[in-house]
Formats: C-alpha cells, sequence, structure tokens
C-alpha cells in the first residue's frame, strides 16, 4: 500500500510580525515550519505504517525554492517517511489552491498505485491550500474531511470525523482521499536513528515539465492585494437605569447598527 501525505512548509506564525506601516507580511527571515495539521496527518499515516507490513509513506511538498523547504521535509524522512519529493516553481509564490490542487493530483498519477492520499485542513496560508473536495474532484476519488481518527483494513480506510455535535464514523473505499482536523495525539519526535537513516532515504525534486504540468496550470484566480491589523476598537458605552430601558435602548442601539 502507497501512502502520500501532502506537506506545506509555512512560516513559524509564532515569529510572524508586521511591520510598523507594512501593508504585507514580510516572511522572508521566518523559519520555515510544517503546517501543524500536515504534521498530524503525517502521524496518523506513521501510525498506519506501524499496522500495515509493506505500506510505502511519501511526503510531497510544493514550493517556489526547494532549498528552503529541503531541511523541514527530511524533517518527515527523520519521522519515519520512506521517501520525500518536492515539486519546484516559482508559480508557487502565487498559486491558489485549485492550481496546488491539480499539481498534487498529477504528482498522485505519477507516482501510480497510491491508495491514500491526506493532509491537514486549510489554515493560515488562506487560498494557497489544496482543498480535499477539489483533489478529489480530480482523481474522482471519495473526500473525507476534518478527520481525527483514521484507520486501514484491506481496501477500506475507516475514519471518524468531526461535526457540530459529535462525531462520525465512515468507511470509504480506496483510493480515498482524507484531510486531517482534530487529533488528540502528538507528532512523534524523530529519533537519533531516524535522523541518521533519513540521510540515505531519497528526496527528489520534480519540476512542472516533469509532472508534465504546464505553468499555465498555475495561474490563480485569487489575488492579495494587501494586509493590515485590525482597526482599533472604539471606546464602549454604558447604559444604566430601570432593566427594561436599559433592554430597549440596547436592542435599539444593535438594531441600528444593523446587529440584529
Amino acid at each position: 500500500m502507497r501512502v502520500v501525505i501532502s506537506l506545506k512548509v509555512v512560516p513559524d506564525y509564532e515569529q510572524v510580525r508586521m511591520a510598523q506601516g507594512a501593508t504585507v507580511l514580510d516572511v522572508a527571515q521566518v523559519p520555515r515550519v510544517v503546517y501543524t495539521f500536515d504534521e498530524l496527518a503525517l502521524e496518523m499515516a506513521l501510525r498506519i505504517k506501524d499496522k500495515n507490513a509493506g505500506t510505502e509513506l511519501i511526503v510531497v511538498s510544493m514550493s517556489p525554492d526547494a532549498a528552503k523547504v529541503r531541511e523541514v521535509v527530511k524533517k518527515a524522512l527523520a519521522m519515519g517517511a520512506d521517501r520525500a519529493v518536492i515539486v519546484e516553481d516559482a508559480a508557487f509564490g502565487d498559486a491558489d489552491s485549485w492550481a496546488q490542487a491539480q499539481v498534487l493530483k498529477a504528482v498522485v498519477e505519477k507516482l501510480g498505485e497510491v491508495s491514500l492520499l491526506s493532509y491537514g485542513i486549510p489554515g493560515i496560508q488562506g487560498e494557497a491550500f489544496p482543498l480535499g473536495v477539489e483533489v478529489g474532484h480530480l482523481l474522482n476519488w471519495p473526500v473525507v474531511s476534518y478527520a481525527s481518527e483514521m484507520a486501514v483494513t484491506g481496501d477500506t480506510v475507516a475514519v471518524v470525523r468531526h461535526i457540530e455535535g459529535g462525531k462520525q464514523s465512515v468507511d470509504v473505499p480506496m483510493p480515498a482521499v482524507v484531510t486531517i482536523g482534530k487529533f488528540q495525539a502528538d507528532p512523534r519526535l524523530p529519533t537519533f536513528k531516524g535522523i541518521m537513516g533519513a540521510k540515505n532515504k531519497p528526496l527528489e525534486v520534480w519540476s512542472l515539465a516533469d509532472l508534465a504540468v504546464t505553468p499555465d496550470a498555475l495561474g490563480h484566480s485569487v489575488r492579495q492585494t494587501a494586509v493590515a491589523p485590525p482597526s482599533a476598537r472604539g471606546a464602549g458605552r454604558k447604559i444604566e437605569g430601570d432593566a427594561v430601558d436599559v433592554a430597549k435602548e440596547a436592542i435599539a442601539s444593535l438594531r441600528g447598527r444593523q446587529f440584529v
């Protein structure tokens, strides 16, 4: 069985700051890390690999500069992944979710015989994050989103997903796409043996040409024009008096601002 985990390498959000007067975030010098939910997806896949002999786990990352993500991807190999692929192209700097979904589809098809594709729910990267439904649509595979548990039995993946007010258990045939939401366990840390072993595991860098994807496919439909901090909050208003009168005045004030 072949399992593919898509890893989004992102700036360490705890170190991102906005300079005074800036309209965009400057992340050039911010260290890169694996997106939190992708790392949870990797841990889930590693647990499947632990229980299913013969499972090959491949991590895939898309980046405009492979050199900037190579060390981060190597951590996944040290954790237990068997192979890594970095797809490099300058266009990834502006690619939106649909563009990245097309590339991820091409990666899966080039690898061949993939049973399961998994990664984290969209997050801090906004629109530039392939959605499960987009990739599932392109591959014509079933999709399960917001998974918190995942197990493989034969040709079926059993998933527990969070829904409003509880949990839902679903079984879907593979190949399938599963995106990861909440997960209670922390990702494992690389061991010294894993770190040393990662040096001998294959890490390939592919281009769009290797995937038979044209640069035009990465044309984006969503463009970020500016980023700004939220406006400062104004002073509050305190209403005093009889409870009934206070309630009436509060409701009138909210209606006047079209809050109710």
